[in-house]
């Protein structure tokens, strides 16, 4: 799945916080996979909170997957 997020913010104050979009497995025990993450702006990502993943290498994520973007996956979650 690719989910594309766009927001126009404020930058005056040298320092905006951003809420990305979540992703939630409802009613199963057990959900395997990997999450990237590519930025296409010159900003700098950080993770606040994560609840049940963990991070993990770029080159866990399947090339199908790592091939939808030209540009580098910056975060990566399993």
């Amino acid at each position: 799945m690719v989910r594309k997020t766009e927001k126009e913010v404020d930058t005056e104050d040298g320092e905006t916080i951003l809420t990305m979009p979540s992703l939630e497995c409802l009613g199963v025990v057990r959900q395997t996979g990997r999450v990237g993450v590519v930025k296409t702006a010159s900003v700098e990502l950080s993770t606040a909170r994560v609840h049940g993943l963990a991070r993990a290498d770029a080159l866990e994520i399947p090339l199908a997957l790592r091939a939808q973007t030209d540009r580098p996956i910056v975060l990566a979650f399993k």
